[in-house]
């Protein structure tokens, strides 16, 4: 009886001292709005058909890396786990084969001794399909293009982003209205008159893309960047 108790006490000791010595919560970076010049949290991917999140780094010294989970909407219960990442990480670019899925995801901190953290609270993102044929491409003339794009989505809004290759600079970003009823959108630089320059620089070369702007924070894409110089 009394090595039993003895037993148990040392068995709830070691579960105390456990739980004491796990890493703290990892805390998830938290989405900004899609017209953000300085984008971060979950989000959509421009150079792959993939979802990015991104947390804080622990500060328990003792962490050796992340584990990154996904459940995907209507397939099976439970979470799987995704990857294993470096300390030095904070954060991890899912490819996903499906588009319109809403995908869940998150995070928790492994240390020296292989004890888990608690989970990350859960972030989702729905990834659509990018925008496809952006025009102009390459040498132009016009210092104020006619940017058009087509989109498969026939989503409502878009994000037109305009940034100097160089030095990554952006010198417009502007909501886009759909024109409905038509694949190809367009709109002009600058035609909302935020940009700056107002009018594209002779000798620069510059890059642009189409973000598909969801329903919500939660779902959208991003196009390719493409290159433009003004001769």
């Amino acid at each position: 009886m009394i090595f039993s108790t003895i037993f148990a006490i040392l068995a709830c000791s070691k579960k105390i001292n456990q739980s004491s010595l796990k890493p703290p919560k990892v805390k998830l970076v938290a989405a900004v709005a899609d017209t953000s010049r300085i984008e971060q949290g979950i989000d959509a991917v421009p150079t792959l058909d993939a979802i990015r999140i991104e947390w804080y780094a622990s500060e328990d010294e003792r962490v050796k890396g992340y584990e990154i989970y996904r459940w995907r909407e209507n397939i099976g219960i439970n979470f799987v786990k995704l990857a294993t990442t470096m300390e030095s990480d904070t954060a991890f670019e899912d490819l996903i084969p499906n588009t319109n899925t809403t995908y869940y995801y998150y995070v928790l901190a492994v240390n020296d001794e292989d004890l888990k953290s608690e989970s990350s609270d859960t972030v989702k993102y729905m990834l659509l399909q990018k925008a496809t044929g952006l025009r102009p491409v390459g040498e132009i003339e016009n210092t104020k293009p006619l940017f058009t794009w087509n989109d498969a989505n026939q989503a409502n809004e878009y994000i037109i982003r305009v940034q100097e290759s160089t030095t990554g600079a952006i010198v417009w970003v502007s909501v886009v209205q759909a024109d409905y009823g038509n694949m190809t959108q367009s709109i002009r630089y600058n035609a909302d008159q935020k940009a700056w320059p107002s009018e594209l620089q002779t000798g620069k070369e510059y890059q642009w893309r189409i973000d598909v702007r969801g329903q919500n924070l939660s779902s959208g894409s991003e196009s390719k960047w493409v290159g433009i110089k003004i001769r």
